[in-house]
């Protein structure tokens, strides 16, 4: 095999960090009471005789949570006459709670408690093991642990099995021991690849370092799943974490001076354009090495702007797909990029605290702009390109000279970081959006707070004006775009229809229709007027990754994972799916292409399996 590089250390020492945990399917849950129940005088106590409880960890920031509650409510009106009650545990405070629940699901039928100090997490959630949410327990009666998982996997299945009396909790406990097995194993698996490939980075022919190699070989004879486990999470460093594992965020979304073009920025590291009549692909930009987190067409439709993880911003040539400078001062992720009324500048806020101004002929940095205490996540110029608005983690916007790079004011308002900053057209005005659920508006001239924007139940992410000036427009992780009154403050319009968290919101130059950009994976397009839905953009699209730079066909996780699949003689569907991301990885498409196939044939109806195959399909089609 041919040695890795260190830089997989980090992660497999993660993985052998696993253990078995203080809590196990099978295992009594000693009793603990949740104080506050949503409008609820009493406390409740689980658990309780003679009751199946349903604990669902969530929190209303939280959008796979959200997509979880409609699932609950069903579950919880199907098994209300059969003891089974469901209760969702949040950590947050009451009003972010009740304020969510008041504006998206005023009538669930399921309890909601609330969890600030921690405890019943704490007490069930941390000695289980568990690191994310949503995450759900099914306790009986007496206390036992009879299942834990995703709300919407496999948990309507557990309650129908429990409620008429078929759960099996001998082949429950015994499923999870061999969990618990496995993790031991990849545990173990995990610290003998770490030290291989620190003694093969020195010396891969060394005697200790043979010695290693034909261990993990045997291994992968003996445990092909826990080998394919590892190649796996190493194979999702090298070639792109979270390649083909859904719909490409779509991070940014912005019109052309004429409004027939739209461009998007993408989790996929790519940023695409479109017709903005009826969605057709009209090009993807290549280049930038991480996700596009900003994109923007230049005021004369003639540039594409583009901002990245990858700690640069990039000026395109639309029409060819060409890169005509690389702006590569900052020392990390680029968050936000925009360009000034004239088109001769650029600038650009980043994850080092500064934004930067740019000549865009030259590519030359002009200006600095240091003041922020955290990570600046927005930036724009002044209509008259006199200005610019900054928006930061250290919750303030402000105002600069952007001839000067001279500090003019601090907007103190939000209490969580600013996300999201604009100028009114006539540059009287500023709004920005924060992680506080709010959008403020602002007297430019004075720096005078007029309006909080109070309706969202989640983090403002993306701020608009009309190009009139009299509205303004939200984006927030609530799911929801809102629209208000620039004058009143008054909220007129909610836009409902995107299924996560929405990234960025703007208005098209004639006023008539808004766009969204959203995680899950569309752009979308709305009247203006009335709030209806009128395109979705990328929702058919599927995703279209072009290959990774490939690496070596007999790189140490690519052999891992064929040594892994040949010991399982094909019949693994996972182990399959490994080993072609694998192919895919190394540069071999047509073969990763087939045993694709040959996985989704087997599994026909997982999601991700098809995914991969459309991605791999993609590639490989491409000259």
């Amino acid at each position: 095999m041919q040695h890795a590089s260190r830089y997989f250390v980090g992660l497999l020492l993660a993985l052998a960090a696993l253990h078995v945990h203080a809590l196990q399917i099978g295992d009594r849950f000693e009793p603990r009471t949740l104080e506050q129940v949503v409008g609820q005088d009493e406390s409740l106590t689980i658990p309780q005789e003679e009751t199946i409880f349903v604990v669902e960890f969530w929190a209303t920031w939280c959008g796979p949570c959200r997509v979880s509650i409609p699932h609950l409510d069903e579950l919880q009106q199907q098994y209300r006459d059969s003891n089974v009650v469901i209760v969702g545990v949040s950590d947050e405070d009451e009003a972010t709670v009740t304020g969510f629940l008041d504006s998206e699901h005023e009538d669930l039928s399921y309890t909601i408690a609330l969890d600030p100090d921690d405890a019943m997490w704490n007490a069930l959630a941390t000695p289980f093991g568990v690191e994310g949410i949503p995450h759900a327990f099914v306790i009986d009666g007496d206390g036992h642990i009879l299942w834990s998982g995703h709300p919407m996997q496999g948990l309507d299945t557990v309650l129908a099995q429990v409620t008429d009396g078929s759960f099996d909790s001998e082949a429950a406990q015994a499923f999870a021991r061999e969990q618990r097995a496995q993790v031991e194993q990849e545990r173990i698996l995990a610290l003998r690849i770490e030290e291989y490939l620190i003694r093969a980075e020195s010396d891969a022919n060394s005697e200790e370092a043979q010695a290693l190699a034909e261990w993990i070989q045997e291994q992968a004879a003996e445990h092909p799943q826990a080998c394919a486990n590892a190649a796996w999470a190493m194979l999702q460093e090298v070639a792109g974490e979270g390649m083909g594992e859904g719909e490409p965020w779509v991070f940014a979304a912005a019109f052309n001076p004429d409004g027939s073009r739209i461009v998007t920025g993408t989790m996929d590291d790519s940023a695409r354009i479109y017709n903005a009549s009826n969605g057709e692909s009209v090009a993807v930009l290549r280049g930038h090495s991480s996700s596009v987190l900003d994109a923007s067409f230049s005021p004369n439709g003639q540039r594409v702007l583009t901002a990245s993880e990858d700690g640069t911003a990039r000026i395109w040539n639309p029409d060819t797909g060409t890169v005509e400078q690389v702006l590569g001062g900052h020392a990390t992720a680029v968050n936000a990029a925009a360009f000034s009324p004239d088109g001769a500048r650029v600038v650009t806020g980043a994850g080092d605290s500064t934004a930067r101004v740019w000549d865009v002929e030259t590519g030359e940095e002009l200006l600095v702009l240091n003041g922020h205490e955290d990570w600046l996540r927005a930036v724009a110029f002044s209509p008259d390109g006199a200005h610019i608005v900054t928006g930061a983690d250290d919750n303030t916007a402000r105002l600069w000279d952007a001839n000067t790079g001279e500090a003019s004011w601090v907007l103190r308002g939000h209490e969580d970081w600013v996300r999201a900053v604009a100028f009114s057209p006539d540059g009287n005005y500023i709004v920005t959006g924060a992680d506080d659920s709010t959008a403020r508006v602002w007297d430019a001239r004075t720096s005078e707070e007029l309006h909080v924007l109070e309706g969202h139940s989640d983090w403002v992410r993306g701020v608009a004006f009309s190009p009139d000036g009299t509205r303004i427009v939200t984006a927030s992780d609530d799911l929801t775009a809102r629209v208000w009154s620039r004058e009143s403050g008054e909220e007129l319009l909610v836009l409902e229809g995107h299924t996560d968290w929405v990234r960025d919101v703007n208005y098209s130059p004639d006023g008539a229709h808004i766009l969204t950009a959203s995680d899950d994976g569309t752009a979308r397009l709305w009247d203006a007027a009335s709030g209806d839905e009128v395109l979705v953009i990328g929702a058919d699209e599927g995703i279209t990754v072009a290959a990774p730079e490939p690496i070596p066909t007999d790189h140490f996780a690519v052999e891992l994972a064929r040594l892994s699949y040949e010991a399982s003689e094909g019949a693994v569907p996972d182990i399959g799916d490994t080993y072609a991301f694998a192919l895919f990885a190394s540069g071999q498409l047509a073969e990763a292409v087939e045993l694709q196939r040959a996985v989704v044939a087997a599994e026909p109806d997982d999601e991700g399996y098809q995914i991969r195959l459309e991605m791999y399909e993609a590639a490989l089609a491409q000259p």
